[in-house]
């Protein structure tokens, strides 16, 4: 064979492996309306990356030692596995006892990896990410394998060989084969009892990067070698040809992939390791670092500027084209007559300060809650509260998690119009006025009893809290852990340490973990199955359980009939509705859409059917502590939601867009979301997609509606445009933001 021949074979046979692994990862996208070209470009993208492994491997063949090539392995393997008569007593123990040690150190490693992927991703919340460290995982693993394997083996086969000698006998029971086949039973009992047990993580790991990689390394393995010897005799130039026009094909292919947007938006979005093949392709020509490039579809129009990309927000008549949509915005007409000022409290014959207790119940959605139309009793205690409140059965957080959703609803603020770092667990600069802050400042009792880690204070939310005590373990062991019971317990010995004082209210913040994933059992707490819903479930009633508790003692409290009570949530949870599962994924209903229970003391119980944003919260709660519009403290919020008093008491307030985001951050793009009427429009960063839906005939976001009618788009486009344009948008401050007195860098200018 000549290295000619030798690289040849090796770039061919990778080829071929890069079509099928293509085929296989573009499978889970090709429900859309061009599944023909979402194989195309995967199929494309997969053999440009098997014809670069083919021409590494054919470079580094030459170097390999003879008897660690693919063929001799192999043909070893089949030896020892099928042993004749030349083949010793030694070298059959010696086989059995790698067998049998496969399954020992593989059980244990199996474990491992699951439980690092669990560690991983609770940290980062990006399943591409948490699989790559994974596989840095195992690599690590299968370092220290082979450091203590050598040992273990020599041991063992000598073991068995001594028996065997000692009693002939024996002798049948160590035929490879059998021992192979046990050992392969074994396994797959070992592995369908370690994935039981890690159910939820092992459908969130995104297993198809790597099956593409082996489906791409196996062929250029096998097939290189095979294919090497009959190459050398071929010309130069037509071998030459042969695999320039495959390259074309191929790059045609990936290009047909790109240049249709929903083929596109499947590649980049859908599959496995087509995007991840697209992201680094486009990486090296993201000059400015903004997360888009000119090429391969990435939608940028100057790579020299990170202020214009289509996530920008275009600035009308500037004269510059900041989102890339081909013109620059039209200033929008002239605004409508302010509406009418809000109902006064007093006019819904209420009397300011109210006490205030709120619970958010972290990843709980509406549509689980037994007062918004769940079957399963998931919620009495909630749905009894619920009798006497206000319930409002179309409510949207800002973002689909929790760093992000929490501090909108706390400061009533939209994410990106905060003074944050650019974490995945965002550190808040004591710039932002929080309403704990507001309310201590009006003469309010304020305590919070958050539970999560990133409810540690250096992380910038117990801002305005004069008692904080987040309930935390290590991270890791977080989702692990009950809650609701310590937080409860906690917050109600605080209550029962705070009297009544009509000139002292209290306020008082409650953050409950558990239905958070990993949905962990509970004793005595009703069962609803085994799946993971089934369990997702489970957790909603445990904290049910305790909400009991809380609401039995607030009623016990002479100063019941003067207390507040809202109970909602920081965004909901998924379970492969849209190809994902858990939060922070997306915008798409089950991930935005929350309950939100208000009772005020004073008003009549009713349902509200207008969709409202818990970006509407803060201002509601400062009205019923008496802190109105004009004083400083609360100008000082710049708040962005309306209060919610004229449909708490009753009473029309004009209809106002619902708008939501996840800003840009080092595990997801940017995507955003509006709601106007029955219309829902999505944008994702990622494939530069936007999607159009019907939410009163496709609740469930079903059918895209952007490709066929453009001018319903180009109008919800224009709307979100007008919206973010007047949007007081921060730029993320590299690093943790400075320590309460510590000077400030000016504000970016809005953009």
């Amino acid at each position: 064979m000549t290295l000619r021949g030798i690289v040849f074979g090796f770039v061919l046979a990778g080829m071929i492996g890069g079509i099928l692994a293509g085929a296989i990862d573009a499978l889970g996208a090709m429900g859309g309306v061009q599944p023909g070209l979402v194989l195309a470009g995967s199929m494309g993208f997969h053999v440009i990356f098997g014809a670069v492994a083919g021409l590494l491997a054919g470079l580094l063949f030459p170097f390999l030692p003879a008897g660690l090539t693919a063929s001799r392995l192999l043909q070893r393997l089949a030896a020892r596995l099928r042993p004749g008569s030349a083949v010793g007593l030694h070298d059959r123990c010696r086989t059995v006892a790698a067998v049998w040690l496969l399954l020992v150190i593989g059980g244990p490693g199996l474990a491992l990896l699951t439980r690092g992927y669990r560690l991983v991703i609770s940290r980062v919340q990006s399943p591409e990410l948490a699989a790559v460290a994974t596989a840095g995982l195992a690599l690590l693993g299968l370092a220290g394998a082979a450091a203590i394997s050598a040992p273990l083996h020599a041991g063992l086969a000598r073991a068995l060989e001594f028996v065997v000698r000692r009693r002939p006998q024996l002798t049948p029971l160590v035929h490879p084969t059998a021992h192979l086949v046990a050992v392969v039973i074994a396994a797959g009992a070992v592995a369908a009892s370690l994935l039981g047990d890690e159910r939820e993580t092992m459908r969130a790991l995104d297993l198809r990067p790597v099956i593409s990689a082996v489906l791409v390394m196996g062929p250029t393995l096998l097939l290189g070698e095979m294919l090497s010897g009959p190459l050398s005799s071929v010309k130069p130039r037509r071998a030459l040809m042969a695999l320039g026009f495959l390259a074309f094909f191929a790059a045609a292919a990936a290009a047909a992939g790109l240049r249709a947007p929903a083929a596109r938006s499947e590649i980049v979005e859908r599959t496995g390791s087509g995007r991840l093949l697209v992201a680094a392709l486009r990486a090296p020509f993201d000059a400015d670092g903004d997360g888009f490039a000119r090429v391969l579809g990435g939608g940028d129009c100057d790579d020299d500027d990170p202020a214009v990309n289509p996530a920008a927000v275009d600035v009308p008549a500037n004269g510059v084209d900041e989102d890339c949509s081909g013109a620059d915005a039209v200033p929008p007409p002239p605004a409508p007559p302010p509406p009418p000022p809000p109902t006064e409290p007093a006019g819904l014959g209420l009397a300011p300060p109210y006490n205030v207790v709120l619970v958010t119940i972290d990843s709980l959605r509406a549509d689980h809650v037994g007062a918004l139309g769940y079957e399963r009793p998931t919620t009495p205690a909630l749905d009894e509260l619920a009798l006497d409140s206000v319930v409002f059965e179309v409510a949207y957080s800002a973002s689909a998690k929790t760093p992000t959703a929490i501090p909108a609803m706390l400061t009533g603020r939209y994410p990106s119009e905060l003074w944050r770092d650019d974490a995945h667990f965002t550190t808040y600069s004591p710039r932002n006025v929080f309403l704990a802050e507001t309310l201590g400042a009006a003469g309010y009792r304020t305590a919070g009893f958050p539970s999560h880690w990133y409810f540690d204070p250096r992380y910038g939310l117990g801002q305005g809290f004069a008692v904080w005590q987040p309930y935390m373990t290590e991270r890791g062991r977080m989702e692990k852990q009950p809650t609701a019971e310590t937080v409860v317990v906690a917050a109600v010995e605080s209550l029962q340490n705070s009297p009544p004082d009509p000139e002292r209210p209290f306020f008082v913040w409650l953050h409950l973990l558990d239905p958070h994933k990993d949905y962990i059992e509970h004793l005595d707490i009703p069962r609803f199955g085994g799946d993971p819903i089934d369990r997702y479930d489970h957790e909603i009633r445990y904290v049910d359980t305790w909400l009991a508790y809380l609401f039995d003692t607030l009623s016990r409290r002479a100063d019941y009939h003067r207390t507040v009570v809202v109970v909602t949530s920081d965004h909901g949870e998924a379970f492969g509705e849209h190809g994902y599962r858990y939060h922070g994924f997306g915008l798409h209903e089950h991930q935005l859409r929350v309950p939100l229970i208000v009772r005020v003391p004073g008003l009549e119980p009713r349902r509200v059917l207008d969709p409202v944003g818990l970006i509407d919260l803060a201002p509601t709660l400062l009205d019923l502590a008496g802190v109105r519009p004009e004083e400083p403290e609360r100008a000082r919020m710049g708040l962005r939601g309306r209060t919610l008093l004229p449909l708490l008491g009753g009473f029309e307030r004009p209809a106002q867009p619902i708008f939501a985001e996840m800003p840009r951050g080092p595990h997801n793009a940017e995507q955003f979301a509006l709601r106007v009427g029955r219309l829902k429009l999505m944008y994702s960063a990622t494939g530069d997609r936007w999607q159009l839906f019907d939410l009163v005939d496709d609740p469930l976001e079903k059918t895209d509606l952007a490709p066929g009618e453009p001018e319903r788009l180009a109008e919800m486009r224009a709307a979100l445009t007008r919206l973010r344009a007047g949007l007081d948008r921060r730029a993320p401050i590299p690093g943790t933001p400075p320590a309460p007195g510590a000077p400030l860098a000016p504000p970016p200018a809005a953009p």
